[in-house]
């Protein structure tokens, strides 16, 4: 079975978005409207892999979080990962205006144990460490994603050993699910999708919304999260990457320019 592992806002929505549109029309899958219909691609493509974000959403700080690699045993797993800085700043717009879980200010999002960088930070490194227990492992960043989009897809498609027939729709998935136009489907309620993941939460589906802090294709920017922080935390965000020897950066060779 193939898995997609990823802490929240790594680019997983993006990735199944070009995922679809590389599968679907080999199989006259109507999209968008059934684009993150896992179900619906597990008909005609068996080995369409399943998402999961596993330990990352667990309840608990960052120092209780477990991570139960057994269920991964003879697995395929692509492992997206995302600068951490930008990961959790984007964390923290979709907790308090996508969902409404959080009511406090972006610096005490990112220091706090639950919610912020060390538990990204934890959790790449528990899964680098764990890279082994799958039958095979490929770490995706974000930031390659979004430089070679249709290099990577044809990556992708390769490692879970999907029909070449789909490679050849690699390019028209690229250019159906550009940021622009992912950001433009959020906004437009006229598309009905099977599975929603574009529409933010106590949102009825007719009702627009323009305020782009909602979006889930929010701004998809590369090293722009520290802006957005104090200096003082910035400092504290690299004093925990350097402290737990963050994978992500102690690692770059093999996640970075995976």
């Amino acid at each position: 079975m193939n898995r997609i592992v990823s802490h929240p806002k790594c680019g997983r929505t993006w990735l199944r978005a070009m995922l679809a549109y590389a599968i679907g029309p080999t199989h006259d899958v109507e999209l968008p409207k059934f684009m993150f219909s896992t179900s619906t691609f597990k008909k005609v493509e068996p080995t369409f892999p399943d998402c999961t974000h596993d330990a990352a959403v667990d309840a608990v700080s960052y120092d209780a979080m477990k991570l139960d690699t057994a269920d991964f045993v003879g697995k395929r797993v692509l492992f997206l990962v995302r600068d951490p800085i930008d990961t959790v700043v984007s964390w923290y717009y979709h907790q308090t205006f996508r969902i409404n879980n959080w009511h406090g200010d972006i610096n005490a999002f990112v220091c706090d144990p639950q919610w912020g960088i060390r538990k990204i930070i934890r959790f790449y490194n528990r899964w680098y460490a764990a890279r082994r227990v799958p039958v095979a492992f490929m770490p995706l960043a974000y930031e390659s994603l979004r430089k070679y989009p249709a290099k990577m897809l044809r990556r992708v498609i390769r490692f879970f050993d999907l029909s070449p027939a789909y490679l050849r729709n690699v390019a028209s998935a690229v250019h159906a699910t550009t940021f622009e136009r992912m950001q433009a489907l959020e906004r437009d309620r006229t598309v009905r999708l099977a599975v929603d993941r574009l529409r933010a939460r106590g949102v009825p589906l007719d009702q627009p919304y323009s305020d782009v802090r909602r979006f889930k294709v929010r701004r998809g920017a590369i090293g722009k999260g520290v802006d957005e922080l104090t200096p003082q935390t910035r400092t504290r965000c690299y004093r925990w990457m350097r402290e737990m020897n963050c994978a992500y950066y102690v690692n770059k060779n093999a996640w970075r320019k995976s």
